[in-house]
């Protein structure tokens, strides 16, 4: 090969380069753009003795104390499985709960209700 100017095949090879590197990060952007606004659903909820597992479409699977939810702490299994799943939560109708995913990704537990707590005067 000689040094010098580019022959014209050169060149197009280079510009196809680079024009698929950008195509490629394009793409990237894109499905990124998608993702964010992905609504996040649950697609199977369990229990066990001391906590709820929900999994959800993205993959995930948070594990949150019943102690957060006291109707679900109350109720019998067969209650708990009675759960509607929705594209934006958990639902029971007949332990009139919801529960949304962005609340629980949040971090934040039953605030319809509030149990006794520790501070509560005589609760030393």
């Amino acid at each position: 090969m000689h040094r010098g100017r580019r022959s014209s095949y050169e060149q197009n090879d280079a510009r196809e380069r680079t024009l698929n590197r950008e195509v490629r990060h394009c793409t990237v952007v894109i499905v990124s753009t998608r993702m964010e606004h992905m609504i996040i659903s649950p697609i199977n909820v369990h229990f066990d003795e001391d906590a709820m597992w929900v999994e959800l479409t993205d993959g995930r699977t948070l594990g949150v104390p019943l102690a957060w939810f006291p109707r679900l702490l109350r109720a019998t299994r067969d209650e708990r499985d009675e759960v509607e799943l929705s594209r934006v939560g958990l639902h029971w109708e007949a332990l009139d709960e919801d529960i949304s995913i962005t609340g629980l990704l949040a971090g934040r537990c039953d605030v319809t209700h509030r149990t006794i707590d520790a501070a509560s005067p005589g609760k030393r």
